[in-house]
């Protein structure tokens, strides 16, 4: 790894910021790559990265997801031994929710496995990343003149915003950006948009993950690097907790846009640097 202690702890904290603000994580980590000359972190450590993301999510929705689940596992024990559902069952939202995340992340899924090697090329290319920033931050900024109709997270609507955070697999396209944004044109209640976005991140990350991980088991880390992996998961775990309860405020406050501006910077200054 071509990495020290300072370089593991700000990219940490990229990642855990930039994964859930909608100003894309992947383009950001290929950006400060670039921008102090590190090749490679090497396959574990990103999925480290990713997993402190992941946990981040999973503290601050632990009662939520906790019912999601035990809502999904009910649900789908009695379709199992009663072949239709109660209706009590059927009206239970966070069964709904479950199952509408699962329709959501179909289409990331299918994206991901299917051109994971073309897209992988395209993470080393830091002008594509910052042209793809700059389109970010024009989807960011037309939701400035979105009026909330209320509406709730329902199959056609999750089915769009699975395919918008499919999108988003292009490095330097943000995830929550291109979800919570989604949802915010649908007419989707702004709290249930960020929630939403922030569940879909789960299987997507996590998903990730599993695919990163099938060859990290024949690594023989010295003590060194395992404290960069160290610092880096814990970096990414808390940065990224603390720009959940951002997000989630600045998106209630109708101030979502706002961010479209940052991107517009991050994605002129990756240009110039390109050049």
């Amino acid at each position: 790894m071509e990495l020290n202690y300072y370089k593991s702890l700000l990219l940490g904290i990229i990642q855990g910021i930039t994964e859930f603000l909608p100003v894309s994580s992947s383009g950001h980590i290929v950006i400060a790559k670039n921008l102090f000359s590190i090749k490679s972190t090497g396959l574990l450590y990103e999925v480290f990265l990713h997993f402190g993301t992941f946990l981040s999510v999973v503290v601050v929705f632990r009662k939520e997801i906790i019912s999601i689940i035990s809502s999904s596992f009910v649900g789908l024990i009695y379709i199992i031994k009663k072949r239709n559902l109660n209706s009590d069952i059927e009206k239970n939202y966070n069964f709904r929710l479950g199952i509408f995340i699962i329709i959501a992340t179909i289409p990331a899924g299918f994206i991901g496995i299917l051109f994971k090697d073309i897209l992988s090329e395209f993470f080393e290319n830091v002008l594509f990343v910052s042209l793809a920033l700059i389109f970010t931050g024009i989807i960011l900024y037309f939701t400035k003149y979105i009026k909330e109709r209320g509406y709730g997270i329902k199959f056609f609507n999750s089915l769009l915003i699975g395919c918008a955070q499919a999108i988003a697999i292009i490095p330097g396209i943000s995830r929550s950006g291109m979800t919570i944004s989604m949802g915010l044109f649908l007419g989707v209640k702004r709290d249930e948009a960020v929630k939403f976005s922030f569940f879909l991140s789960l299987p997507a990350i996590f998903g990730a993950t599993i695919l990163e991980s099938f060859d990290i088991f024949c690594y023989n880390l010295s003590n060194e690097e395992l404290i960069q992996i160290g610092l880096a998961f814990l970096s990414a775990f808390f940065s990224g907790y603390f720009a959940i309860k951002i997000l989630m405020k600045i998106v209630m406050m109708g101030r979502f846009y706002l961010f479209s501006f940052y991107c517009f910077f991050i994605g002129i200054l990756g240009i110039i640097l390109s050049i």
